[in-house]
């Protein structure tokens, strides 16, 4: 046999398999179409019930931890110790110039610092200050020495000349 009879068989055996598999295809299809669907039960509560019933018994949880609070609130004596309560922290960078460098490329070699090294040089020289105090004085010394805060990637850098004096400002702040 010639190569070109075995690749006309070939194409004669691919081309009976494409249509024995859309014949196949065709028959799946009719008995699908001759089937009215399945439908089937399953015991106990569907997912979707069983997310409502929980829901539910959340909200009936909250509400009768807030009355308990509302009512606990008001026959508290001065002796008993209150529980702690967490708020979210409301301040935020206060920064009066905040230049965003997309175009300039921003980091050491450059002569900048990340504010986050300075936080950590902070939190290093007062281990017992939290994250808030140390970012509040670090804003604060920021203001007050009127400096400049670049931001570039959503980080902010500070000029490395600076660093000093910021930590030794905030270091004073945070003493105080």
């Amino acid at each position: 046999m010639k190569a070109q009879e075995l690749r006309d068989i070939a194409r004669r055996l691919l081309r009976m398999a494409d249509e024995m598999e859309a014949g196949q295809i065709e028959a799946n299809a009719r008995e699908l179409e001759r089937r009215e669907g399945l439908h089937v039960t399953l015991p106990g509560n569907d997912l979707f019930s069983m997310l409502e019933q929980a829901e539910a018994e959340h909200d009936a949880q909250t509400y009768q931890s807030e009355e308990s609070r509302a009512t606990d609130t008001g026959q508290q004596s001065a002796d008993e110790p209150k529980a702690k309560s967490y708020a979210r922290v409301g301040c935020k960078m206060k920064d009066d110039v905040i230049v965003a460098a997309d175009t300039m490329k921003v980091g050491r070699e450059t002569g900048y610092c990340q504010r986050s090294d300075i936080e950590r040089t902070l939190r290093r020289l007062n281990p017992k200050a939290s994250r808030e105090d140390i970012r509040e004085a670090v804003n604060s010394a920021v203001a007050e020495l009127g400096l400049m805060c670049v931001t570039h990637n959503s980080y902010r850098y500070y000029r490395r000349n600076d660093r000093g004096r910021i930590i030794a400002t905030a270091t004073a702040k945070l003493c105080a």
